[in-house]
């Protein structure tokens, strides 16, 4: 590409141009009519959809499934009771930190722990949690806690700790 020939003609064209105004946009406005019920139908459609004054659901809600899902991937000790070398207190420990940590609610690490229980515990807790009165008060982590211990946590191993 020549670049004198293109210089040339920049030169040129601001020339001609140079003397002229830049094009304007007429001053007064042009009036079209409004029709107020398409306008209401559009508020009403934004209303709608952006839900005014209701309250916005949160799309990562914790659910119990997303609770469970995020207990799981912590990696929590499992609880059998046929094991000779289980500690009872020490799966509680660990249970609980781990459920403090993700800071859910009281029957919430009840119901949570339930899934770590396998085996002997597992019945023992079906039969426990199922043997309770209809209405009675929802399971929480401390009643849970404390009718576990009381279980699985034997007299032998309770004086041997002390």
């Amino acid at each position: 590409m020549n670049t004198r020939r293109n210089a040339g003609r920049r030169v040129e064209e601001a020339a001609a141009g140079g003397n002229q105004a830049p094009p304007q946009a007429p001053a007064a406005g042009v009036q079209v009519p409004v029709n107020t019920a398409a306008l209401t139908d559009g508020e009403a459609i934004i209303a709608h959809t952006t839900r005014e004054g209701a309250p916005r659901e949160n799309p990562h809600a914790c659910t119990m499934a997303s609770k469970l899902r995020d207990f799981t991937r912590m990696n929590p000790p499992i609880y059998y009771d046929s094991k000779t070398n289980e500690d009872p207190q020490e799966f509680v420990d660990e249970v609980h930190k781990i459920l403090y940590a993700m800071g859910v609610n009281e029957e919430e690490k009840a119901e949570l722990v339930a899934y770590q229980l396998n085996d002997v515990a597992q019945v023992w807790h079906m039969m426990w949690r199922d043997g309770g009165a209809p209405g009675e008060v929802p399971i929480t982590w401390d009643v849970h806690k404390t009718t576990f211990l009381e279980r699985f946590f034997y007299r032998e191993q309770r004086e041997a700790k002390v």
